[in-house]
């Protein structure tokens, strides 16, 4: 199967903490940087009586690939579950990691971005969680989207932690080798807390930190292109 030369799985601290706006601003900001790119949801979900864009759109509208490619019809469900949960109340079926893990990448671009529903260890399928998925994908980088608010240590904290304990747990060969990156999204330099918050993390936190797009961009940028070369 042809894979992207560097692989980010996107996932957040929460489900409201802007996993496809930030994804979507770096797949822009790498586009303008001369880098191809594709985007992946392997299933979303959704409320019908909401008019905003499907996370498939807004990311395939970065991408220029169809929306049913990003993430396939029999994969989007119209009601605001989780999609293993929306499946099962929609269909009286269950969602399998077989069905999302043989339809994810069929390009070679420089940057593919491969977007989870909530957390690291928010169930994905019946059968699987995003570090499963990830896993599977071989993914380079793990970009964990977080607020810069009040608890957002916390939230950080606990996901990483969690990430590692389960990736030793499960012995995830690939995954123990990707890099764990946090973007602190919504960020206002002129709010205090914001700024602490990111001064601790760059002062204690054992991996990368980021809360500016274009920044974070120039580092991927520079790894796939370091990528493309081997």
């Amino acid at each position: 199967m042809p894979r992207p030369n560097l692989y980010i799985g996107v996932t957040g601290t929460n489900t409201d903490v802007g996993k496809t706006y930030v994804g979507s601003r770096l797949l822009r900001s790498l586009k303008q940087k001369g880098l191809s790119v594709s985007a992946r949801k392997p299933a979303q979900s959704y409320d019908k009586g909401d008019r905003q864009l499907l996370d498939s759109q807004v990311l395939a509208a970065e991408t220029e690939e169809d929306h049913l490619t990003v993430c396939s019809q029999s994969n989007t469900f119209e009601i605001a579950l989780a999609p293993f949960m929306a499946k099962k109340e929609l269909y009286g079926t269950e969602l399998m990691l077989k069905e999302i893990s043989d339809v994810i990448f069929n390009s070679q671009a420089d940057v593919g971005l491969l977007e989870g529903a909530g957390g690291v260890l928010s169930p994905f399928c019946r059968d699987a969680d995003f570090i499963d998925l990830m896993e599977l994908q071989k993914v380079d980088i793990v970009l964990c989207v977080a607020d810069a608010t009040l608890g957002s240590l916390n939230a950080i904290l606990t996901n990483y932690f969690g990430f590692k304990y389960q990736t030793e747990k499960r012995n995830c060969v690939n995954l123990k080798k990707a890099e764990f990156i946090v973007f602190l999204n919504r960020f206002d330099e002129d709010l205090r807390l914001h700024q602490l918050n990111y001064d601790w993390l760059k002062n204690n936190f054992e991996q990368a930190v980021y809360n500016d797009i274009d920044e974070l961009s120039e580092y991927v940028a520079d790894l796939a292109n370091k990528n493309k070369s081997y």
